[in-house]
């Protein structure tokens, strides 16, 4: 099958569960203590659904995994004035405009992780925030989100 799926972890009362789902296949998903138990468990049961919309008559869901998104290169950001005030400053002893140095900034940061480097960041209480943020990812948790903002909320983000 060449569905896009999603895979998250839940709290569970054991710790935590895996959940995949096909999103074009409303309302399959599989469950496990591991993603590969979720996983397996996914494709059996949209094995099913798959055959049962077949008997029945009805449409299958086209295979989505190859859409590509697009995506426009604009991004809002909201900073704190003094995280504004430092990028500013920065910019300007590089000759470069506030929206480049973020550009270059991030690009770094982009091509260490993809190498597997640690990206370092000078302010402990941000480089704090970011492990737990880098966590919270990993666990790719949807209920995470309100966690990630109080995080962020501290930082000084709205």
């Amino acid at each position: 099958m060449k569905y896009k799926m999603i895979v998250y972890t839940i709290k569970s009362g054991k710790g935590f569960d895996y959940i995949a789902e096909y999103p074009a296949l409303k309302g399959v998903s599989g469950v496990g203590t591991s993603e590969f138990e979720a996983i397996s468990d996914l494709i059996a049961n949209a094995e099913v659904n798959i055959a049962a919309l077949k008997e029945a008559g009805l449409p299958i869901p086209e295979e989505d995994s190859y859409i590509k998104t697009e995506y426009s290169g604009k991004l809002s950001l909201r900073l704190s004035s003094s995280l504004h005030k430092k990028i500013a400053e920065l910019s300007e002893q590089e000759g470069v405009s506030i929206n480049q140095c973020i550009v270059e900034a991030v690009a770094e940061a982009v091509a260490k992780v993809k190498v597997g480097q640690k990206v370092e960041i000078p302010n402990s209480k941000t480089q704090e925030a970011i492990n737990e943020i880098e966590v919270l990812i990993k666990r790719n948790d949807p209920s995470d989100r309100i966690e990630k903002e109080a995080i962020f909320k501290d930082l000084g983000f709205k």
